[in-house]
């Protein structure tokens, strides 16, 4: 007598197999580690390669010094980026692009659209910046590229 294969016996129902494929779907696959090595490459094309030129750029801008768990944002997104992207500063979430913060686990639509309130709010990006049209995609520049400094829109 051969051993029974649950899979031939129970068939997983198609709406199950929908769902799974659907939520996957809506999240882009990027590693951590890509996101991580692409965040410190932008930093260095915008002359923050070392640990002096953060700690003069941060001298000059000190509200980019700030630390995301002080933006006021939903704990479970600011725990998302410091446990999955290490991001613990406004200067290193700058960097990141729309794509790179939806792909990390526990942030969804609301999590990245409260972020983006926050830092428009806050002067990091231009207002509205954030702001689709409906059907356009997403932006894949970073709030550095957008602003063309790097600065805060604020001042």
């Amino acid at each position: 007598m051969s051993p029974i294969n649950p899979e031939a016996n129970f068939p997983s129902l198609p709406g199950n197999e929908q769902k799974k494929r659907r939520k996957s779907a809506s999240k882009p696959v990027i590693l951590p580690s890509q996101i991580r090595n692409t965040i410190v490459e932008r930093m260095r094309a915008n002359d923050l390669g070392s640990k002096e030129e953060v700690r003069r750029y941060l001298a000059e801008n000190p509200q980019h010094d700030l630390s995301i768990a002080d933006l006021g944002i939903n704990t479970r997104t600011t725990n998302a980026l410091g446990k999955y992207l290490e991001i613990t500063q406004v200067l290193e979430l700058i960097h990141c692009t729309r794509e790179e913060v939806r792909a990390v686990p526990n942030i969804g639509e609301a999590g990245l659209r409260e972020l983006l309130d926050v830092l428009e709010a806050r002067g990091f990006i231009p207002s509205q910046a954030h702001a689709a049209p409906s059907g356009a995609k997403p932006s894949r520049r970073t709030a550095t590229e957008r602003t063309g400094t790097g600065k805060s829109t604020a001042d």
